[in-house]
């Protein structure tokens, strides 16, 4: 073992500033965009804008945290990043299967 890490916990970029900040951006022009999709009359010129931006932003978090996964992953042994990552993984395909189950209902 590389030193102590907490099993499963998240690893510790995802609480860094960095990431919360560019989280923070992503967040705040997802807000704004709900915001102005809300107005009657809908400004689709500022819609447009804030939903560049939203994609923008979402690519800088994306990127950032891939970039971290893979320093962090050369931090760990094989078998820490199998258990790291394998759980990772599993989660999400629990959020994917969950989100489908609606989809799956109406479609029957």
């Amino acid at each position: 073992m590389r030193g102590s890490r907490p099993h499963f916990g998240p690893p510790p970029f995802e609480r860094d500033e960095e990431i919360r900040n560019l989280r923070d951006k992503f967040e705040t022009i997802k807000h704004s965009l709900m915001l102005e999709l809300a107005k009657d009359p809908v400004d689709m010129a500022k819609v447009n804008a804030l939903i560049d931006s939203s994609l923008v932003a979402q690519n800088n978090l994306e990127r950032r945290l891939a970039e971290r996964m893979v320093a962090y992953r050369k931090t760990l042994t094989a078998e820490e990043a199998q258990e790291h990552f394998q759980r990772r993984a599993e989660f999400a395909k629990k959020r994917l299967n969950r989100d489908n189950i609606p989809k799956n209902r109406r479609n029957r």
